[in-house]
């Protein structure tokens, strides 16, 4: 046990407890599993209740997995136990966007479903053919419509009749991430019966600009890098770079949650929350929990480079040593 100060605070003043999905899922899980011991030492609750990612199969959608080796039945049992054991739940990106009847066979697909499905696992997913295979063949696992599901869908229509697109989506599945700019709108938000509002999530930190119309072109270029042989040329980067990366465009034009937006959401119900960042490197991936989750100010500052410190000193005494490797001991 580690004895904490009185009065050293250790996550930030919420309204409501807020669930939140961090990006460490065979990416960053060394440090995601390392910080919910360290949280477990201290007594305090665990800093998030799901992760997201995927082993790189021929259904996983976004960036790509940095484990990119197929894995065995016995090291997906072990990745899922050892988040598992502290009542934390994976979410498999399942979200690629064309996946056609012949793929939903996919032989390493269905067996991953098989494993995550026996450790409560939950399937983010974008195309409707892979949700109803896997309500049908995996019942008990809950599916998420997901962020590139809705916003290519709603870019498709001009952004318009959103708020029930939403409603209709819940036909199919059991939450929904909404758009940031939807979130971040009074009127909008309040159109959503609020028992719908509680099974609804959002992305924190969306580097995207508002009402972005390119984003499928975005997303399938990124599949098609992911899943393609060219593997010496870039990650297909975002197309609107001159706003992303001019502080000032930025500033104007973005879609960012703040601290206080995040907590207004909690008041009107909403309770959870995704923070985007897979495959971050090891400071910038617990800064992102400095940005939402903990006090910055309080056990985190010292947490933060004790955890960065131990798995560079791990790095360098094992080489070959990788962030998504699980602690010793989980």
């Amino acid at each position: 046990m580690i004895n904490l100060r009185e009065g050293l605070e250790v996550y930030r003043d919420r309204p409501v407890h807020l669930s939140w999905k961090v990006p460490a899922f065979l990416n960053n899980d060394w440090l995601a599993l390392r910080l919910v011991q360290y949280c477990e030492d201290m007594g305090a609750d665990r800093p998030f209740d799901m992760v997201y990612g995927a082993p790189h199969c021929i259904w996983a959608g976004g960036r790509p997995s940095s484990y990119t080796k197929e894995m065995t039945k016995d090291q997906l049992e072990a990745y899922f136990s050892a988040y598992e054991r502290h009542g934390i739940t994976v979410a498999l990106t399942f979200s690629r966007l064309g996946i056609d009847k012949n793929m939903v066979k996919d032989p390493y697909g269905n067996l991953i479903l098989s494993v995550a499905e026996k450790h409560n696992a939950q399937a983010i997913v974008a195309d409707d053919r892979l949700a109803r295979k896997i309500r049908n063949d995996y019942p008990h696992m809950r599916l998420i419509a997901s962020y590139d599901r809705t916003v290519t869908t709603l870019a498709a229509r001009g952004f318009s009749d959103e708020t029930q697109y939403y409603k209709q989506a819940f036909g199919l599945y059991d939450e929904v991430v909404l758009r940031c700019e939807y979130a971040l709108d009074d009127a909008l938000i309040n159109e959503l019966p609020k028992e719908l509002l509680g099974k609804c999530e959002v992305l924190v930190n969306q580097m995207c600009v508002p009402n972005c119309t390119v984003c499928e072109k975005h997303i399938r270029g990124i599949e098609d890098w992911a899943f393609g042989s060219r593997k010496d040329v870039p990650c297909p980067p975002c197309y609107h770079l001159k706003d992303v990366g001019d502080p000032a465009r930025r500033l104007e034009r973005n879609v960012l949650l703040s601290n206080k937006r995040i907590n207004e959401l909690a008041a009107m119900g909403m309770g959870r929350f995704k923070i985007g960042g897979r495959n971050a490197p090891p400071q910038k991936f617990v800064d992102l929990f400095v940005d939402y989750i903990f006090e910055p100010t309080g056990a985190i500052t010292v947490l933060k480079t004790g955890l960065v410190g131990e798995l560079g000193m791990l790095q360098r005494k094992y080489p070959g040593f990788m962030q998504y490797n699980l602690p010793d001991g989980i």
